[in-house]
């Protein structure tokens, strides 16, 4: 009967790391976007928290923005995230990051200013000035 026992036991663990594992597996590393998208990143604590609302409430009225940067929001909860792995910058921080097409952190607030300057700032990248010399305004 033990060994019975020990060997059920053995399945469900082995079950368990599966499943842990495997979701794992299905997480993209932001690294995937790098060259293709700008990021705009949210590490909060908790799923109520002020900087979470004000930063949800400013993407969708801002979404026109956001396509015409070539930008996306990438929301983690306690480092988490259903789509991707956590980078290695928001381990132990909160707030919102500003990452270029190269992968590198371009503005960092912990308290949500960056959303304020964050139009400004993509504006001012060189990449962007040639993408806006070939690109009609939509958003005004």
């Amino acid at each position: 009967m033990r060994t019975f026992a020990k060997i059920v036991i053995l399945q469900i663990f082995q079950f368990l790391s599966f499943s842990i594992y495997s979701q794992e597996i299905n997480l993209k590393s932001i690294d995937s976007l790098k060259w293709d998208k700008r990021l705009l990143i949210l590490n909060t604590n908790e799923k109520d928290s002020a900087i979470r609302k004000s930063t949800s409430r400013f993407v969708k009225k801002s979404q026109c923005y956001f396509d015409e940067r070539n930008l996306i929001f990438i929301e983690f909860i306690n480092e988490q995230s259903e789509d991707f792995e956590s980078p290695y910058f928001i381990k132990n921080l909160y707030g919102l990051w500003l990452i270029g097409y190269d992968g590198k952190i371009k503005s960092y607030s912990s308290d949500g200013l960056i959303l304020d300057k964050i139009f400004f700032k993509i504006d001012q990248m060189p990449m962007r000035i040639e993408e806006m010399k070939n690109q009609i305004a939509r958003c005004e």
